[in-house]
This record gives C-alpha cells, sequence and structure tokens, in this order.
C-alpha cells in the first residue's frame, strides 16, 4: 500500500498547485477575455478572405452583435467579444449582414451570395461553405416540391389516420431556407468545436508558464517531493489521508468560470479563493514536502544538484497544465482503489 500513499499524495499535491494554477488562468482569461478573443478569431477565420476584412467589420458592427458584448472596464469605449455565441444567435447576425434575412426562396439567397462573390465581400472558405450548404438545401427542396403533390393527393384520403401521419411526414421534410438555415447552424457549431481546440492549446501554454512561475516560487520539485514521500512512510499515509478528507469536503472540483458582466467581482473572488487554497492547503504541505526556499541551502547547491531541481520544476509545470479535473478525477480513483483493500 506504501506504493499507493506515495501516488495519491503526488497526485494531491498536483491537484492543489493545478487548482492555484487554474484559478489564476481564469483570472486573466476573464481580465484580457481570452475567451471572446477566441471566438472573435474564430468569426474571423470564417468570415474575412486574402486581407479582406469588410464583411468581419460589418458582422462587428452588426448591432445584434453588440447586443452580445460588454464593454471593456477600463476602456468603456472598447467592447468585449462574447465569450460565447449560440448557433441561432450566428445565423440572425450573418443573415442580417449579408443575406438580408435570408426572407424567401432559396432562389434569392443564391443571387444575394452570387451578387456578394462577384463584388468579393465574401470568397475563399466561406464561399465554398455557404454555395455547398445551399446546394444541399436546393437538392432537398426538390423532396419540398414532390412532399407539396402528396399533400393534394394525400386530402382525398378517407382514413384520417393515415392521411394525419402522411401529412405530418410531409411538414416534417419541408425544407427551403429553414433548411438553408439549420445547415448553417450546424456548420457554425462544428467550427466552434475546434474553435474550443484552439482555445485549450492556448491555455496550455499559458497554464505551462504559469505552473513554472508557482515551481519555481514555491520551489514545487516534484523529484523533491517524491522523495520525501518514499522515504517517510507516516508522511505518505499522513498526506494520503488529507487528500481522502479533501475528497470527503469536495464531491466535486470547484468550477472557476468568471463572466465578462461580471468580471470586477469574480477577479475579487478569485483573489479569495488563490488566498484561501494558499494559506489552507498549500501552505499546510510546505515543509513536511519540502515545498518552499527556507529547505533550501543555495550555498551548498552543486551544478547538478540545480539539474535535478531544474527537471523537477519542469515535470511539476507540465503536470499543471494537464489540469485541475484530470487530477481530481484521477485522485478519486486513486482513493477508490485505496478503500478497496485493507487500511494499513
Amino acid at each position: 500500500m506504501q506504493i499507493l500513499e506515495i501516488i495519491i499524495g503526488l497526485v494531491f499535491v498536483m491537484l492543489l498547485f493545478s487548482l492555484f494554477a487554474t484559478t489564476i488562468m481564469e483570472m486573466i482569461a476573464g481580465i484580457f477575455a481570452l475567451r471572446g478573443e477566441n471566438l472573435r478569431a474564430a468569426l474571423k477565420h470564417i468570415l474575412a478572405h486574402d486581407g479582406e476584412n469588410s464583411l468581419f467589420d460589418a458582422f462587428e458592427d452588426n448591432i445584434l452583435f453588440r447586443q452580445l458584448c460588454a464593454k471593456r472596464f477600463w476602456r468603456p469605449s472598447k467592447y468585449r467579444p462574447p465569450s460565447y455565441m449560440g448557433a441561432e444567435s450566428f445565423w440572425m447576425i450573418l443573415s442580417n449582414t449579408i443575406l438580408d434575412k435570408a426572407d424567401g426562396d432559396l432562389r434569392n439567397v443564391r443571387e444575394k451570395i452570387d451578387g456578394l462573390v462577384e463584388e468579393k465581400k465574401i470568397g475563399g472558405y466561406l464561399q465554398k461553405i455557404l454555395l455547398r450548404l445551399l446546394d444541399e438545401a436546393e437538392k432537398e427542396e426538390l423532396v419540398q416540391g414532390k412532399m407539396d403533390d402528396l399533400k393534394q393527393s394525400v386530402e382525398f384520403l378517407q382514413n384520417e389516420n393515415v392521411k394525419r401521419k402522411i401529412l405530418a411526414y410531409a411538414e416534417e421534410t419541408g425544407q427551403r431556407v429553414d433548411g438553408f438555415k439549420m445547415k448553417v447552424e450546424n456548420w457554425y457549431d462544428t467550427v466552434m468545436e475546434r474553435s474550443s481546440g484552439w482555445y485549450k492549446r492556448q491555455t496550455q501554454y499559458i497554464l505551462f508558464v504559469i505552473g513554472l512561475t508557482i515551481a519555481v516560487g514555491f520551489n514545487a520539485d516534484t523529484i523533491a517531493i517524491y522523495q520525501h514521500l518514499a522515504s517517510d512512510p507516516e508522511l505518505a499515509l499522513q498526506i494520503a489521508d488529507q487528500a481522502e478528507q479533501y475528497l470527503d469536503d469536495n464531491a466535486n472540483m470547484p468550477v472557476t468560470t468568471p463572466e465578462d458582466r461580471k468580471l470586477l467581482k469574480n477577479v475579487q473572488d478569485r483573489l479569495v479563493d488563490i488566498n484561501e487554497l494558499i494559506s489552507d492547503d498549500v501552505m499546510a504541505l510546505e515543509s513536511p514536502l519540502g515545498i518552499g526556499w527556507q529547505v533550501v541551502d543555495i550555498g551548498v547547491m552543486t551544478p547538478y544538484n540545480w539539474f535535478i531541481k531544474l527537471a523537477g520544476w519542469l515535470v511539476t509545470a507540465l503536470s499543471i497544465t494537464l489540469g485541475a479535473p484530470f487530477w481530481f478525477d484521477l485522485l478519486r480513483k486513486l482513493i477508490h482503489i485505496r478503500n478497496s483493500g485493507p487500511k494499513p
């Protein structure tokens, strides 16, 4: 069981530092509107073409888009892009900006898109996607024509149950502009899924920098922490018990996602979270695990010692980039394994 307790101790320490880093990360994301800027970059990827930003600028200036934005608290004249925009909102703004609400027949939509292509207001990626989705919607509109004929035919049926079922099916297959709208919204959701991956990679780079700063600032050397746990079974048992108690007190991992419109309050809340985490959890582990600079005699450190310490800091920083949810779930599984066996 000792090796399991050592692993639990390491995972618990990584969880605490990951929570610390995640709290700082969310505070930075709120201040600099990182989610909003990621959304803005995704929209620019969709709407801009070969350096031509007129469509993207028109989209941003649209009153419907502005209603989703908040003002920057340090520069009230500037807008903060929204953290999230749903597919229906995207369609409303897009249609209001370039398709004149896309009312009427799909032929009218095609004429508007063709006109914008000729004027070079749209092109490249957006042009290919819209025309492909329009082709698909027009093919499905042929089915709608057949359904209209079917509706007229079933009016002569005497069996009301059969008639209702056929008419319900015909209504479900009706397309026209609604079908094109649905396809554009589905496409937008797909792009936003990829955009979430972009944001995650971006935050991982920032988390690494935060993690390395925490590792150096607290002297959180994973190699040294492992050595302390491995050489002191009582300490490993004590930390494992603390980890189990932490899970008992926190059934679910704390979620920190500040909203743009409540930024100042959330920044204050995050600072309180950081203070509590440091004072209640991290500081409690400092001396026993060799965390902190007070346990280091810099005068006797050799180049080899510094190399090992640097490696330990890097392991800590890389571990933090995995994120607090990863360590929380892993800790929960390890505690479950520990409790399923005989108590030491």
